[in-house]
């Protein structure tokens, strides 16, 4: 995951999925839709509405919808608040 903003700040969440899932052939919407629902993703939210952590916990959904063989995550909980609403990673 990318530190800081890289995304558009002008699109929504639901856009910028519309957008990567092009990207790869192996897209899991499924997949997608429940990390939002287990990670507290509101997919009409504007990306430069997002706080630090709710953008990251986007980008983690988006790896996850794209079914990546391997994960390296360095300090995975580091970005998200204190106030996350889901399970622990």
């Amino acid at each position: 995951m990318l530190d800081g903003y890289q995304m558009p700040e002008v699109y929504t969440v639901r856009s910028i999925c519309d957008l990567y899932q092009g990207f790869y052939n192996n897209w899991n919407q499924e997949r997608l839709e429940g990390a939002f629902q287990e990670l507290g993703v509101l997919e009409n939210e504007w990306i430069g509405n997002l706080s630090r952590g709710e953008y990251f916990r986007v980008q983690l959904a988006l790896g996850l919808a794209h079914q990546a063989d391997i994960f390296l995550l360095d300090e995975a909980g580091l970005e998200m608040e204190s106030g996350y609403p889901g399970k622990s990673i």
